[in-house]
């Protein structure tokens, strides 16, 4: 598991090229989740997070190959599918009610007929991450 500082993530490429290498590494022997830590208040940007965390899924997605892919929060998903030069997703089966297993749909070989499944916040169990991760 990696804590992704959206402050730092914001501030700076530096981060974000950290958080790549870590995440290529810990993929290299088996799952890897990256978890938006909750910043203290409000937050005021969480549009420019999304976003940043989109780049940063997409530099992963280009340095390695993975099976399955899991997007949590509405806004993350969403913006995370527009970085990876996705065009579309098709149903493949169910998962958990509001967050199916689709097939990606993409120009780029790397991501055409990827695994991925889309969570908005507050859809499926507490063990949705085990479960898809199966």
């Amino acid at each position: 598991m990696l804590a992704v500082g959206p402050t730092a993530l914001l501030d700076g490429a530096s981060h974000a090229r950290d958080l790549r290498r870590r995440a290529i590494a810990l993929l290299a022997a088996g799952n890897v989740m990256l978890i938006t830590a909750q910043p203290t208040g409000a937050p005021s940007y969480p549009r420019a997070v999304a976003e940043a965390t989109g780049r940063l899924l997409r530099g992963i997605m280009e340095e390695t190959h993975v099976a399955r892919l899991l997007v949590a929060g509405g806004d993350t998903s969403t913006l995370a599918i527009e970085a990876l030069d996705i065009w579309g997703v098709s149903y493949r089966a169910p998962m958990v009610a509001g967050a199916p297993l689709c097939r990606a749909h993409s120009v780029l070989p790397g991501l055409d007929g990827l695994d991925i499944v889309l969570k908005g916040g507050q859809m499926g169990p507490p063990d949705f991450f085990a479960i898809a991760s199966r």
